[in-house]
This record gives structure tokens, sequence and C-alpha cells, in this order.
């Protein structure tokens, strides 16, 4: 759990891989930011190579964590799409 967190945040690591990921609660946007990224995703098919590449680069750099200066992964998509449109 994320203490400093603005909204509710538990925080995994996915044993196999040792990919991290966030599950956020009582967001109201979250369903609608998820239609979102879905047809941006059909709409441009380079984004999801794209992000997970620049996702590597951040966490590489320590720069993937919002709570610590960081780039979140919605950030990091919407500047995506932006370069892309």
């Amino acid at each position: 759990v994320i203490a400093k967190a603005r909204v509710p945040i538990i925080k995994f690591v996915e044993k196999k891989s040792g990919v991290t990921f966030d599950i956020s609660f009582d967001v109201d946007n979250g369903p609608k930011a998820a239609e979102f990224i879905k047809e941006a995703v059909l709409k441009w098919p380079q984004l999801r190579p794209l992000c997970l590449i620049l996702k590597v680069f951040l966490q590489q750099r320590d720069l993937n964590e919002v709570y610590s200066s960081g780039i979140g992964s919605y950030a990091l998509l919407a500047m995506i799409i932006s370069m892309l449109q």
C-alpha cells in the first residue's frame, strides 16, 4: 500500500516476470480511461510497443513511479498519443 498517494493504491509484483503494477481504488474515471486506452491501441497499433519500450527506459532510470516524481503509465500514454496525432 502506498501511504502518500491521493487515492488508495496497492502495488503488486508478478513473480515470474518481475513486472510491477498498481491497482487503485475509489477512482471515478477508471472505466472511461480504460475505454479510451482500448480505442487508442486499436487506432494506433504502434502505441503498445512504444509505450512498453518507454516504460522500460523510464524504469531503468527510476523515473516510472509518480509518487517519486516519475511519469505514470497514463501520462506516458497521453504523451505518446499526442505525438502520434
